[in-house]
């Protein structure tokens, strides 16, 4: 009679590769339907307006310039390095001629890569099968989804492919494996400023997991020296300061005094994220001023989450003996998560789901070391794994529905409308939207409610003024558009106010407007041919 094995125990017979090939197919499975959405949201920064991947400057110039394509000098860079995205995403618009499917399949295809270097670089820490349970886990989270849905996402799939590499050569001996490491902690660098937490989690992990005296201390030196690197790199691209550029309706944190800020984060951890978390129908992909942003001393959600966020902070302490590889999971979560919580440095957002992608691989991993620990406990073990189970196939149900969500701009910003109706943001990029699809008066509204719960928000004047122009208010329109011009001379204020201009056959007027401005409107992307064109019409007029 042949001898009876359990399923844990016919797993482990299955050679690694095989299993990481199937947790890989089943990877890309579960985003395959996001490949058929289009440019979305931030999109339109990331690949229409930045010049080096639509070709208008050299792909070299990703490593001079920020991660929208602008120069350090240009009054709307943004100040983020990530070169490495930017030269990829650059390459595919080329060879793909811009299909928006392309680069979604280049998203789903770095998820499979995280999936299987998560197996490559945890495998020998916690074991074969808590590496595929935690991996098959974090394959489906549904709260960190946006990395993958968006392709603006690719830096934070990026990140996490070459930090767990970086992690995987860590943990390995010799001079090669060093030198191995420090090569992924470049390209980790070169894909988002936040592989920069890897440093104490490789220091953490050496003292939770498996300590192995034949990884030297020194090697950190050599990590040292690759940092130093690319913080002169960074310095030539985008300055010197490590300030996030911040806009105040995005992250109204800025404008509140340290404990309401500190609060205001706390409510947002526990209310936005852990919420997320915890819920995988969730359908959020920002939130901004007036739905989120700083708290009173007598917020009570706003304490708890403060409370919530130290006793993570201590969890690993208290558990670094007892469990160490759920201490190691929360560890990771932490290092990865709090330099963009907003807890300890204001970030350019104040909420974004895929800034959960790369912390989320710590948190699956505590997860299934937990679910193990239960299913030793109980009298059915397979009770505790069927938690597990269902928490994938709730959040495998989720994404399903998220990914349409994602297929269109006007899709994505109504369902955050469901969610968060006092959000500015949300309601600007739905008038944008319905301004392109011609509805003026739904765009009227969306704009004028955004105005009313940030009234300093100019860039969505032009929007209001655009609306009211095309339902023959050319007064009122022109009153938004001048109000918007005093505030702040933008190219987004500019050159729509020329526009409006032009089509009242105003046009000497639209093009004096254009030379006054021409610092602002240089590289716009809503300028770009305006000048010609009004040129043209002076001269055709004359």
């Amino acid at each position: 009679m042949p001898p009876h094995h359990t399923w844990s125990e016919r797993l482990e017979r299955i050679p690694q590769a095989y299993s990481t090939a199937f947790l890989v197919c089943a990877a890309f499975l579960v985003y395959a339907g996001s490949i058929p959405a289009g440019y979305v949201f931030d999109d339109e920064f990331a690949i229409l307006g930045n010049p080096v991947v639509q070709g208008q400057v050299p792909l070299w110039e990703a490593f001079l310039r920020d991660f929208w394509g602008r120069s350090p000098h240009s009054p709307d860079a943004i100040g983020t390095y990530r070169p490495l995205p930017l030269l990829l995403l650059g390459i595919e618009w080329r060879l793909s001629h811009g299909a928006a499917w392309a680069m979604h399949l280049g998203n789903v295809l770095w998820h499979c890569g995280a999936i299987a270097c998560f197996v490559l670089a945890f495998a020998p820490l916690a074991g074969r099968r808590l590496a595929l349970a935690a991996a098959a886990l974090a394959s489906v989270m549904s709260a960190p989804a946006e990395a993958v849905q968006a392709i603006v996402g690719r830096a934070d799939l990026m990140c996490t492919v070459f930090v767990l590499l970086t992690l995987y050569f860590h943990r390995r001996s010799g001079a090669g494996a060093t030198f191995a490491a420090a090569a992924f902690l470049g390209l980790a660098l070169g894909s988002k400023e936040s592989a920069v937490a890897i440093l104490p989690v490789l220091w953490g992990l050496d003292r939770l997991i498996r300590p192995d005296s034949g990884r030297k201390p020194t090697r950190f030196l050599v990590y040292g020296s690759v940092l130093v690197v690319y913080v002169l790199l960074r310095a030539q691209a985008v300055g010197a300061t490590f300030e996030p550029r911040i806009d105040p309706q995005s992250n109204p944190l800025i404008l509140a005094a340290p404990l309401e800020r500190f609060l205001g984060a706390g409510r947002i951890f526990l209310e936005r994220y852990i919420a997320g978390i915890i819920d995988p129908g969730r359908r959020l992909y920002e939130c901004s001023a007036m739905a989120c942003g700083p708290a009173t001393p007598d917020d009570v959600l706003a304490w708890a989450g403060v409370a919530l966020a130290l006793c993570l902070v201590l969890l690993p302490v208290l558990l670094w003996r007892r469990a160490p590889l759920v201490a190691a999971g929360v560890f990771w979560f932490i290092c990865f998560f709090l330099p963009v919580s907003n807890f300890l440095v204001l970030s350019p957002s104040l909420y974004g789901e895929r800034l959960l992608y790369l912390p989320m691989l710590g948190g699956a991993l505590a997860t299934t070391t937990l679910a193990e620990a239960l299913a030793r406990r109980l009298a059915r073990p397979a009770l505790a794994w069927g938690l597990v189970a269902t928490a994938g196939l709730a959040n495998l149900a989720a994404l399903q529905l998220r990914h349409w969500d994602w297929r269109t701009d006007a899709a994505l910003y109504v369902s955050a409308i469901e969610h968060v109706d006092t959000s500015a943001k949300v309601h600007k990029n739905l008038a944008v939207v319905l301004s392109q699809e011609e509805d003026w008066p739904a765009a009227e509204y969306h704009a004028r409610r955004a105005l009313e719960l940030w009234p300093d928000n100019v860039t969505t004047r032009p929007i209001l003024g655009a609306a009211l122009a095309m339902q023959g208010r050319a007064g009122e329109a022109e009153a938004e558009f001048r109000q918007a011009l005093e505030a702040a001379p933008r190219g987004s204020v500019v050159c729509p106010f020329a526009i409006f201009l032009a089509r009242q056959k105003r046009f000497t007027e639209a093009l004096t407007l254009m030379h006054a401005h021409a610092g602002a409107t240089a590289n716009a992307p809503e300028c770009h041919g305006l000048a010609e064109k009004l040129s043209s019409a002076v001269g055709t007029a004359r």
